[in-house]
């Protein structure tokens, strides 16, 4: 009713405003009293993002090795751990003097993508706009994803859980025959490289078991075998820049 009864900028800009509420009621309960409750694992990536929001502040890039945070004994965190799609949290810490606010607008930058991305692969699988409406919230909403954010404070695995959507609708463009699916599912595997390496181990391992299946129905033809070689050459351009 909404499509067919308003212009397409209105009906653009109320899914925006939508996306934009959803993404603060997921944030600002966590920010109660201006405080947030860490984990070790919270510990760990905001001593990293200190350090790598000094490095740029600096003008340079982070050091290999942090000596912020765990003891202060040097471990290699910057350099074995990717941090390309952290920028979520390292810019607004580059805007705002106050840590608590700086981390709850990256956390609102977070669960808006994660949003966006899910409402695109939902959009893509069914018209229906309540089918829409229940898998978004069941993807955000879910007692995993909070759990991830707010109790153990995952911020690796959360971030890939932003992009995940992007790789599954990729798969899903590339076995319709869409010629653009290849850069979703590059670039879906390419931030989640730079995110969680275990999230990109599973994703990688569900991707060839979904392949092997379809191979076995026949159903992979030129044209898709194309268009996953280049989601491949453009996830490993990714990667590369992360690595030099």
């Amino acid at each position: 009713m909404l499509r067919r009864h308003s212009p397409v900028w209105l009906h653009h800009f109320i899914v925006f405003v939508i996306i934009c509420v959803s993404s603060l009621l997921s944030t600002l309960p966590a920010f109660t009293n201006n405080t947030f409750k860490l984990s070790y694992d919270g510990n760990i990536h905001l001593a990293r993002y200190d350090a790598i929001t000094q490095a740029l502040s600096h003008g340079s890039l982070p050091p290999l090795v942090n000596f912020i945070g765990l003891h202060h004994t040097g471990l290699a965190m910057n350099g074995m751990y990717p941090w390309i799609t952290s920028t979520i949290f390292i810019i607004p810490k580059l805007l705002f003097n106050n840590p608590i606010v700086a981390l709850m607008v990256g956390f609102i930058i977070l669960n808006f993508l994660t949003i966006f991305d899910v409402f695109l692969l939902a959009k893509f699988i069914t018209h229906k706009r309540w089918i829409q409406i229940l898998g978004v919230t069941i993807y955000q909403f879910s007692s995993y994803h909070m759990a991830v954010l707010y109790s153990r404070n995952a911020l690796g695995e959360a971030l890939a859980y932003v992009f995940l959507p992007l790789v599954l609708l990729g798969c899903l463009k590339i076995w319709h025959n869409l010629t653009n699916g290849w850069l979703y599912l590059g670039f879906g595997m390419g931030a989640i490289a730079n995110s969680h390496i275990l999230s990109l181990i599973i994703v990688t391992i569900m991707i060839a078991i979904f392949c092997f299946i379809r191979v076995f129905a026949s159903s992979i033809n030129t044209k898709r075998s194309h268009q996953l070689h280049k989601s491949r050459c453009s996830s490993n351009f990714i990667v590369f820049l992360y690595a030099h």
